[in-house]
């Protein structure tokens, strides 16, 4: 896991608890989009056998991940929102240069941050 310089606020837990509701649908629709983008990295990639291996692995872990919010958010009585566009997505997606070689290191680059964002 990367180790990020920029620790999250306290302000963002105190956020969570208090509408946790809002988070759960949330961290849903980012569990899918992460699953979906593994599986886009295969489509785009599959003669990258390493990476093709991985994509797979993960696309299976983060939609397990998904069923388990997806469990708790039934629980809760609630239901899935619509997809929206992220923009804390697509502003990193900006930065991603447009050469096949450097693209593909790019989207590994900012899934990797995305997803130890999420994980911290």
């Amino acid at each position: 896991m990367l180790d990020l310089k920029y620790k999250t606020s306290v302000s963002w837990l105190e956020a969570v608890l208090s509408d946790f509701n809002s988070f759960l649908l949330d961290h849903a629709a980012c569990e899918r989009k992460a699953s979906a983008m593994a599986m886009s990295m295969v489509a785009h990639y599959p003669n990258k056998r390493l990476v093709l291996d991985s994509m797979i692995d993960l696309a299976i872990e983060e939609l397990q991940h998904f069923r388990a919010v997806v469990k708790l958010i039934s629980d809760r009585g609630l239901v899935l929102l619509p997809d929206t566009k992220d923009s804390y997505v697509n502003d990193l997606r900006q930065k991603l240069r447009s050469h096949p070689e450097d693209y593909f290191l790019d989207r590994l680059l900012v899934a990797g941050v995305i997803e130890a964002r999420g994980h911290e």
